[in-house]
């Protein structure tokens, strides 16, 4: 009888000692992939960031040459101060405003694209709206008129977007560059399910350990 009340101390002490280091070992790995996560995610904010902030440099880019060439040609022709040179911008700007809508509108689904409005609100490039229209959503226009060169988060249609906001002065254009939240998080979405796979594996592993 003595000797089956040490076996079963000592099953109990091995048990117990299991449980405690089972625990020790997922509240560690627990607490190292939650910072693991956190960087990964910060990286991915300013990886992305970085990302669309060119994108929407390189639209202001080809607004700048459009500008740059209308007003040498002008100079050139020493029609600048005239009449006809508003005409000649106004064509400078369509130009430029249909090859930026055939390069970033051509796919039938858009999820990430740009927007430009004046800064009186009007429309100048938009997927779903004519140029000259106002913005169909309140919220939508003080985000990017409300803002200088900035990140605003906005609902638009039911969508929560991530918006990249820059201005092209010389025009009087406002710039924004449009993700949806839920592709612009899915990086670290990808992220969170292969840490929770990681912790069901682990779990399940020391399941079996102590089978």
């Amino acid at each position: 009888m003595q000797i089956r009340s040490i076996q079963g101390q000592l099953i109990l002490l091995v048990g117990a000692s299991f449980l405690i280091m089972a625990g020790a070992m997922v509240g560690v790995t627990t607490y190292l992939l939650k910072g693991v996560r956190s960087e990964a995610t910060s990286v991915i904010d300013r990886s992305q960031s970085q990302s669309y902030g060119k994108d929407l440099d390189g639209i202001i880019a080809e607004l700048a040459r459009a500008k740059e060439g209308v007003d040498r040609t002008l100079r050139e022709a020493g029609t600048n101060g005239t009449e006809g040179a508003e005409a000649w911008r106004r064509d400078a700007q369509s130009q430029v405003v249909e090859e930026l809508r055939r390069r970033c509108y051509s796919s039938s689904n858009v999820s990430i694209y740009p927007i430009i409005v004046a800064t009186n609100g009007l429309v100048v490039m938009h997927p779903g709206r004519r140029a000259g229209e106002r913005l169909d959503d309140e919220a939508l226009e003080q985000a990017l008129l409300g803002v200088g060169n900035a990140e605003v988060n906005v609902i638009y249609q039911e969508v929560p977007l991530w918006i990249r906001v820059g201005r092209y002065a010389p025009w009087g254009w406002v710039v924004g560059f449009v993700v949806p939240q839920e592709v612009k998080g899915a990086p670290a979405r990808s992220i969170e399910e292969t840490i929770a796979t990681f912790n069901r594996c682990q779990l399940l592993t020391i399941a079996l350990m102590g089978a």
